[in-house]
């Protein structure tokens, strides 16, 4: 039992904690929270806002399951509504009952009425849902199309997905949706019209497996995670996708609308025994092509983990020996990559747990999980320093009964930076603001007082250019609770 609680809190914290990047708040930068606390009669399953690319409201959606009433058992979509922006009232209003086959769900305003509007897929089709003048949605789709190749979906849960992107570069909502070969894209037409078919189906070679959970068998699909970046300087996003350690690169095709051909690139890094690669695509050094960063993490030593950097060349080129070997100690997570500082280069953030007496004297007397946390700067060559710029060790509190730290980034004060804040105890968040100048101060810019071991959902909720939060709690004691912090400015 303590194995499992250590395991628990160990992973959760690191999985959490990817990049700490703070300093005193600057004058003007000071931030501000307008909290409201939400409680549905439910399991919470997620929330989420609109994602449309040009137009949308303030409104808050929150997916749950009924746990009582005709609804339970039910999956169901309410709304929150805001007065000024900043304020949700506690009483939600019922937008829409999904059938039960429905598998995953997105919200943009689609046809530019102002209104935000469903996606959802089900049983191999697409079905969008246009918002009615009174808030509701219809119980029959108003537009569908097939996509045969849908992800099975749950009869218990629904699920988010941001299917919203503007991927053939005209400024309109296309929807990109997962499937068991891989993605499949709608792109509309010039006159802001989907057609009733898939535009590309983007096929990608991925593995599959079975899995026990509880009574149940479940089909996992490792679906390559897609990302965008411009990869051969033509100012337009491109697609990437990685798996381990083959990249499989999709450039647009402005003529076409449309991806490809595919580049498949394998990088030699191999796995380890029982051990396992994670890899990163983005553009590093400030040169305009992207650059691959892998992460082997050894199965059998699990506290010695090598980070391994590819500087990318001219037409998807990347040398056959790394750049860089970095070597992290301690149970790592994945190494993060960012812009710290707004200087144009990239920053490489680890974040390790060292087992040792430290470690057992903080967890079982002190109930707490310290987190060392490295900056690497780039230096010469364009390479990462050997030692990082600063380490500093952060400390979790562990609650049995609160659940995991909540910690996410954001841009909190509108400066075009990503801040970052931290669950420093189960009733409290910290906030750390990016700062040109100086990484990991001793003092975070601004504390709120909420409940805070739990998942955070980052957006800009209300359309303010500033990041909001929204929490949700897995555990028993707090379920059916939504904690909401709208920024208010300075």
């Amino acid at each position: 039992m303590i194995k499992k609680q250590l395991t628990g809190y160990l992973f959760g914290a690191l999985t959490a904690l990817v990049i700490f990047i703070t300093d005193r708040p600057l004058l003007g930068q000071e931030i501000q929270f307008v909290v409201s606390k939400i409680n549905l009669p439910g399991q919470i399953n997620f929330v989420m806002d609109s994602q449309a690319v040009e137009n949308r409201s303030a409104d808050i959606f929150i997916s749950y399951t009924p746990d009582q009433g005709k609804q339970a058992g039910s999956k169901v979509i309410a709304r929150l509504q805001t007065p000024d922006g900043l304020r949700y009232s506690a009483q939600s209003e019922l937008a829409h009952t999904l059938d039960q086959d429905i598998g995953t769900i997105d919200f943009g305003d689609l046809n530019k009425d102002g209104r935000d509007d469903l996606i959802a897929t089900k049983n191999g089709r697409i079905e969008i849902l246009y918002q009615k003048e009174d808030g509701k949605f219809p119980q029959k789709s108003s537009l569908q199309f097939a996509c045969p190749y849908n992800l099975p979906y749950s009869r218990k849960k629904v699920f988010q997905y941001d299917f919203l992107k503007d991927l053939n570069h005209d400024q309109k909502p296309d929807i990109f949706i997962p499937t068991i070969k891989g993605y499949a894209l709608v792109a509309q037409d010039p006159q802001g019209r989907f057609p009733q078919m898939i535009t590309q189906n983007i096929n990608l070679d991925y593995s599959s497996s079975l899995s026990v959970y509880g009574q149940y068998l479940a089909i996992e699909y490792n679906l390559p995670i897609p990302s965008q970046i411009d990869i051969n300087k033509d100012g337009m996003k491109d697609l990437v996708f990685s798996d381990g350690n083959t990249f499989t690169f999709f450039p647009f095709q402005p003529e076409e609308g449309k991806y490809g051909p595919a580049v498949t690139i394998k990088i030699p890094v191999e796995r380890k025994p029982f051990g396992s690669l994670h890899a990163k695509v983005d553009e590093i050094n400030g040169d305009g092509l992207p650059d691959i960063i892998i992460m082997r993490v050894s199965g059998k030593k699990i506290l010695t983990n090598e980070i391994f950097l590819f500087k990318g060349q001219t037409g998807l080129v990347y040398p056959q020996k790394e750049d860089q070997l970095i070597h992290s100690e301690g149970a790592a997570q994945i190494p993060f990559i960012q812009d710290l500082n707004g200087d144009g280069k990239k920053e490489l953030v680890t974040s390790s747990v060292k087992i040792g007496l430290s470690f057992f004297v903080d967890y079982f007397l002190r109930n707490r999980i310290g987190i060392d946390v490295s900056i690497y700067c780039l230096g010469q060559e364009q390479l990462y320093d050997e030692k990082p710029a600063k380490v500093r060790r952060l400390y979790f509190k562990t609650e049995e009964e609160e659940g995991s730290p909540a910690v996410q980034q954001g841009d909190f004060n509108n400066d075009g930076l990503k801040d970052f804040v931290l669950a420093t105890h189960p009733d409290r968040l910290s906030f750390y603001l990016a700062n040109p100048r100086e990484f990991l101060s001793d003092k975070p810019a601004c504390e709120v007082n909420v409940p805070a071991y739990g998942r955070i959902t980052v957006r800009d909720f209300n359309g303010d250019g500033r990041d909001d939060m929204a929490i949700i709690y897995p555990v028993e004691k707090r379920k059916g609770d939504v904690t909401l912090l709208i920024s208010a400015g300075d």
